[in-house]
């Protein structure tokens, strides 16, 4: 009996089927949606044709900018907190100039910093002439490399007659730095920060390293990038991203945020639920020459709806479930209960059902009484909008409408009409009964979870409004009463989802008389099974999609992949069973029937429940089963939900905690404890270590395991072949590699992680190596890491910035040192000496020469090196210095241990030709540019010195006797 056919009969003459398949009138779901108008000027297009370059020249002559304040508004009273100037570039005609390619034009011809600079002054001149007032901020753009020069721009802030610079927020992009990175911005910023001006960073992301930017600048505000605004009332990872992100700012970095592009009050009542301070967008107030907003203050102060908590939902389906079982083995008070549940559990404001028949839809019942008239009125108005709702039907999907419609759908208060609105088909396999109709005064109330809950409770009604009629035996609605109410009580225990899908099972198990079942969950890897009693198996989900396995084969798989449900009668004479057959008619099993969970088009799970009976699924059975089944799916995906989002929160509060503590810490060796500390809590996970490649073999820095026996254990993989080479690949390619540490074959194989993930930080020679015991586990939060890691690694560089910048200005002062206390020498060999003894000493060389040209038989001197070379660099005869490294030396130097050189060429005025100085390191890395810059002053110290010696030569000389005839 395959339980999803629908018959083209009609069983009841007040229950109307619809075949599966049967399209309606076309009417498409209005759910708010967003149209967006895309227009193109011919006239504009023509004038953008001519390369970049020709774009400033045309604006830079007149130089116009029309100016145009859009407003930033509090999300909370709707009190305007500040205006953006935002500039628009004109043609001499008055035809608007695309800004990207004026400044992109500016930029070829490096006048960027005029471009904003006019700007700038425009914006000012602007905001004054139409009347900005002393209570407000103005926001102006400008281009983080102009900082760079900030007297024009500090100039026109102690200029101004009537802006003062306390009202003046800088907005800088953070898509967009400096050379030298956000601590050189940080300087730029300085001036303007000690005039009282405020800063705004501009297009805040989601990633760890826009976080991080906040913890660096400390910016007074930060816009969130409309990316993530955009739907955020109807994603759910754009919401729970926003949340941590709100929480990070006011803890960690005491920012406010700012949502751009607000377009629909559904993103607006979102935004300010999650905690967002302020809002900008063409809802609150488009662009315009004048000061304006968009929206009053009764907008923002209209009653918030208080959405009932999942315990107050799961409270209010036990108390409503109660009342109804009852009322239906009595006969009676079916619609009026169940009517209660919907608006109780939704926390709509009215609920109403409409019956469906040949002549098509009628008004039933609802929360609000109707008198005769209103009843009469209300079904010419619903078969008036006919055409969507019977679409509703046909395609057996809700309808939803988030903002008035003509007409309200449902009975509405004259005073208080219905805004938002959804209408959900109320069906089983034999056909559909009607309608649910809820109902809200408020627009944008129709979100995810209300739609889950509307779906749930409709299969609900499809159960009790149908059981009556169509129930085969009557002494099985004793299956109806109280079992019922057990069964659907039993979920509201949500300790934690093995419990929850446990319960599930044991309510299936109720209302079917069930002999055992299990629930199944689909995840990356596995289908994580739980039965009644609590015990858990796993079965591999590529198995199931797998029709040639035996998995695959079976009753789980054909669901798995058909996502149908699946009634076997008679397990004895059902072929596909098989290879279960003889243990499971040892356990008592005689019929057998599964459920696909379905969520949004997506397989959330699998229901299995047996029977001891042959056709022990009657239809008022599998009718219950597939009404609990829905329910339970809305309840186990809102439990799923609310799973992913605390981990999502604490990960994120992990790594908030990290970010913040990155800049508190001064060495390389806190930094990598730290990166290990962070990412343990992340996890858990077995192990997690940092490993650092020295002298071509991978070292452990750190590592962090619960366990003794993981630290040998890895300790003891790291050091093979197979797992160096895998790091060393890591390292070279700077992408992420997946490690496998365990090797049945051997008996000490690490069983437990099986295997781990290598995350690169090539710049530092450093992997860092999580354990985890399936890749499923630790796939879903590699590119959280990855962003982690990236800001860590910044974290690095900083320091090993600071830590060579210290080093280098040590050097340089003990290099003068060093330089000042040598003796003078007397010869020019012993000067070569003493420059041979800075080198080799204080300078880290280890070994060189100086010689005359490349064709001299010997140099003049040699030191630190077992032979003296008959060699200088070529290009070194024209440039100066040179530095080469690697496969540039040639193989007589590399015989010698010579991996990296550096030569200078000696302009010496008491020579006719220069002399040429050769450095020399085993390093293969080559000197770094601190390095050179340090002999640079050696041999400017050299060249001094080499001069004075041939000036006092000349002068000791006897003089010349000789006279001519």
């Amino acid at each position: 009996m395959d339980c999803e056919r629908k018959p083209s009969y009609n069983p009841r003459g007040n229950y109307w089927p619809f075949k599966a398949g049967v399209s309606g009138d076309g009417t498409k779901l209005m759910d708010n949606e967003r149209l967006e108008v895309v227009w193109r000027d011919e006239h504009l297009n023509q004038k953008m044709e001519p390369p970049y370059h020709t774009v400033w020249d045309q604006w830079s002559q007149r130089r116009q900018i029309k100016v145009v304040f859009q407003p930033i508004v509090s999300l909370r009273t709707g009190a305007v907190l500040a205006f953006e100037g935002l500039s628009r570039p004109q043609s001499d005609g008055g035809e608007p100039i695309e800004v990207s390619a004026l400044i992109a034009s500016a930029e070829q011809h490096g006048h960027l910093l005029v471009f904003d600079e006019v700007a700038f002054g425009a914006v000012l001149q602007a905001a004054t002439r139409v009347g900005f007032g002393p209570d407000h901020l103005l926001f102006i753009n400008i281009l983080p490399n102009s900082l760079e020069h900030p007297l024009p721009f500090l100039r026109h802030l102690q200029q101004h007659p009537v802006i003062e610079p306390r009202q003046i927020v800088l907005e800088i992009s953070e898509r967009e730095t400096v050379t030298g990175g956000d601590r050189k911005l940080q300087e730029y910023l300085e001036p303007f920060r000690e005039m009282g001006v405020r800063i705004a960073l501009d297009d805040l992301g989601s990633g760890y390293s826009g976080l991080n930017r906040l913890v660096d600048l400390q910016p007074d505000f930060a816009k969130i990038d409309l990316s993530l605004v955009r739907d955020v009332d109807r994603n759910s990872i754009k919401f729970a991203l926003l949340e941590s992100t709100a929480r990070f700012a006011s803890r960690t970095a005491a920012t406010s945020l700012i949502a751009e592009g607000i377009e629909t009050f559904a993103e607006l009542y979102t935004l300010k639920e999650i905690g967002v301070e302020y809002g900008q967008g063409y809802l609150l107030g488009r662009p315009h020459p004048a000061f304006h907003t968009a929206l009053e203050a009764h907008h923002f102060a209209s009653r918030q709806r208080v959405r009932p908590t999942a315990q107050d939902q799961l409270d209010s389906l036990l108390s409503s479930a109660r009342r109804m079982v009852r009322g239906m083995a009595q006969g009676e008070g079916r619609y009026t209960h169940l009517l209660a549940l919907s608006k109780r559990l939704t926390g709509a404001d009215v609920a109403a059902l409409y019956n469906a028949d040949g002549e098509g839809l009628h008004y039933f019942e609802s929360t609000l009484p109707l008198n005769p008239q209103e009843v009469t009125n209300y079904n010419r108005l619903i078969n008036s909008e006919s055409p969507s709702l019977l679409a509703a039907l046909h395609k057996r999907k809700p309808v939803i409408f988030q903002r008035a419609a003509s007409h309200a759908l449902g009975p509405s208060p004259q005073h208080s009409p219905l805004e938002s609105q959804i209408a959900v088909p109320v069906c089983d396999n034999l056909g559909c009964w009607g309608l649910l109709h809820l109902g809200y005064y408020e627009p944008d109330q129709i979100r995810p979870d209300v739609i889950q809950l509307a779906e749930g409770v409709a299969s609900l009604f499809a159960l009790a409004l149908g059981y009556a009629e169509r129930e085969e035996s009557l002494e099985d609605q004793s299956l109806l009463g109280e079992p019922l109410f057990e069964a659907i009580s039993a979920l509201a225990d949500t300790a934690n989802l093995d419990h929850l899908l446990a319960k599930a099972v044991a309510a299936a198990l109720a209302v079917t008389g069930g002999h055992e079942g299990w629930i199944g969950i689909l995840q990356a890897q596995q289908l994580h099974c739980v039965t009644a009693d609590g015990q858990r198996f796993d079965l591999p989900a590529a198995d199931l999609w797998d029709p040639s396995t035996q998995d695959g084969q079976g009753p789980v798989g054909l669901i798995v992949r058909n996502q149908q449900a699946l009634i076997i009668p008679n397990i004895a004479s059902e072929p596909m069973l098989n290879p279960w057959l003889n243990e499971m008619l040892d356990s008592g099993i005689k019929s057998a029937a599964g459920f696909p969970l379905m969520s949004q088009g997506e397989l959330l799970g699998i229901l299995k429940v047996y029977h001891s009976q042959i056709g022990g699924f009657t239809p008022g059975r599998i009718r219950r089963l597939q009404a609990l089944s829905s329910l339970a799916t809305a309840l186990i995906e809102r439990s799923l939900s609310t799973l992913a989002s605390e981990a999502h929160a604490r990960r994120q509060e992990i790594m908030a905690r990290g970010l913040a503590a990155m800049n508190t810490l001064d060495t390389r060796d806190d930094l990598v404890q730290l990166l290990v500390a962070t990412v343990s809590d992340f996890g858990p996970y077995p192990f997690v270590s940092i490993v650092e490649q020295h002298q071509g073999h991978f070292v452990p820095l750190a590592i962090q395991t619960p366990s003794p026996d993981y630290h040998t254990a890895f300790t003891k993989h790291l050091s093979t072949p197979l797992y160096q080479k895998a790091l060393e690949q890591a390292l070279k390619t700077g992408i992420r590699q997946p490690l496998v540490l365990s090797d049945d074959s051997s008996p000490d194989a690490l069983k437990n992680p099986a295997c781990c993930s290598a995350i690169p930080l090539p710049s530092h020679n450093l992997v860092l190596v999580i354990g985890s015991a399936t890749p499923g586990t630790l796939s879903p939060h590699l590119a959280e890491l990855d962003s982690y890691v990236v800001s860590l690694a910044s974290a690095l560089d900083r320091n090993l910035l600071q830590q060579q910048v210290s080093e280098a200005q040590q050097e340089t002062n003990r290099l003068l040192t060093t330089i000042k206390t040598l003796p003078q020498a007397t010869t020019i060999q012993e000067l070569w000496q003493q420059i041979a003894g800075v080198l080799l000493t204080h300078l880290r060389a280890n070994g060189g020469w100086i010689a005359e040209n490349a064709t001299a038989p010997h140099p003049l001197a040699c030191f630190g090196l077992p032979i003296a070379p008959h060699w200088i660099p070529p290009t070194l005869l024209s440039a100066s210095p040179v530095a080469m490294h690697g496969p540039d030396i040639p193989a007589q130097l590399e015989q010698l241990g010579i991996h990296s050189l550096v030569g200078f060429r000696l302009h010496l005025a008491s020579e006719p030709t220069p002399l040429f100085m050769v450095i020399t390191s085993s390093d293969t890395k080559g000197f770094s540019s601190s390095q050179i810059r340090r002999f640079e002053i050696l041999v400017a110290f050299a060249q001094a010195n080499y001069e004075i010696l041939r000036l006092r030569a000349r002068l000791l000389e006897p003089p010349d006797t000789h006279q001519a005839p």
